[in-house]
């Protein structure tokens, strides 16, 4: 079981997804924070190298402390496959 990462209130999270597939049409990420509000709603992920694509939320000192879900949508064709990872943001 992997452990969710922490980072306080106000950074800066780099959200790293590696895919099965080089050439996916569109990659976007959902960040949601522990209300289930969304503070950032598909956006375009970027590629880094090959398989590897990420995104960097930044977060404020305003935001909720708790856990804060991202889904994350490739899309290749008319195939979309999602996956969800979580963080943590504390004081």
């Amino acid at each position: 079981m992997k452990a969710i990462k922490t980072f306080n209130i106000g950074s800066a999270v780099k959200i790293f997804i590696t895919l099965d597939n080089e050439s996916p049409s569109s990659v976007v990420v959902t960040v949601k924070d522990p209300s289930s509000i969304a503070k950032v709603t598909e956006a375009d992920a970027t590629l880094e190298a090959g398989k590897t694509y990420s995104y960097i939320y930044q977060g404020s000192e305003s935001d909720q402390t708790g856990t804060y879900s991202v889904t994350i949508k490739a899309t290749v064709g008319s195939y979309e496959s999602i996956s969800k990872i979580t963080f943590e943001m504390v004081d």
